[in-house]
């Protein structure tokens, strides 16, 4: 083999990966067709302690295959069949590789989100949404904020099955002059519960549409409490996403404008 096309060969081999021994390794047994560790030190140029560290390790990536023999002999395993077993185990890599930078990036992301918003545009994630763990807690953050009510209350609610749990602070707010408007189902199956509502003073309407994906509660138009049903429920409390707390101005808007557009409707 030509001196040009030994280091053409080396140049690929270590393109594909191989460092400089394994590389000349390589093109060493090539030439030879089959040798010992120690031939092929000699006509690799590669010192004998290496050379056996080097012959480990193109064996493990597939390329040489050795015998059982004393002494030991090397030789090459057929190309095509050892660079396709090696690509394929590259592609697999970079799969790995990849999937475990998009975790990362994802990691990340979270990580640095709410400082770059408040770097960025001098806003707190807390005031786009607080995230409430459970419908208990949404419930509670509902009282919450009713209490401390000082014009007006909306709430949207399909059945509104949790109205006798926070019937005394709408109350409270009635009597210190806030105007509390509820849209729900009207029917034989909530008409207790709307009865109790008016007993107390609080505007009651027939939802238009029905049952409605959104439940919220809205105060002063200024901050409120909202969950997104993921599917309207057959029983239950169906599947629902994460209740959440906002105090953002444009999330606060968009749920006064469809609770006022039903209500007209209603």
């Amino acid at each position: 083999m030509g001196r040009e096309m030994k280091e053409n060969l080396i140049i690929k081999l270590k393109e594909l990966g191989f460092s400089d021994y394994e590389a000349s390794v390589y093109v060493a047994l090539l030439d030879l067709g089959e040798a010992t560790a120690d031939e092929l030190s000699k006509t690799s140029g590669v010192p004998l302690p290496r050379v056996y560290t080097v012959l480990d390790e193109l064996v493990r990536k597939g390329f040489v295959d050795v015998t059982m023999g004393r002494p030991k002999k090397y030789f090459l395993v057929d190309p095509n069949e050892a660079l396709d077993r090696f690509l394929e185990s590259k592609r697999k890599e970079i799969e790995e590789e990849f999937k475990r930078l998009k975790l990362t990036c994802e990691e990340f992301k979270q990580m640095i989100e709410p400082k770059y918003l408040h770097v960025r545009y001098r806003i707190s994630p807390e005031e786009l949404l607080l995230v409430l763990s459970n419908l208990n807690e949404a419930e509670a953050k509902s009282r919450e904020i009713i209490s401390e009510a000082k014009e007006e209350v909306l709430i949207m609610s399909h059945t509104f099955g949790w109205a006798k749990r926070i019937m005394d602070v709408l109350e409270d707010a009635v009597k210190r002059g806030v105007r509390v408007r509820v849209l729900m189902n009207i029917s034989p199956l909530t008409e207790k519960t709307v009865n109790a509502l008016r007993r107390i003073g609080v505007e009651v309407k027939s939802h238009p549409a029905g049952w409605y994906p959104i439940r919220c509660t809205v105060v002063d138009k200024r901050v409120a409490v909202f969950i997104i049903w993921a599917s309207k429920p057959t029983s239950g409390v169906g599947y629902i996403y994460r209740p959440n707390y906002t105090e953002n101005a444009g999330l606060v808007r968009l749920l006064v404008d469809v609770f006022e557009k039903y209500w007209q409707e209603g």
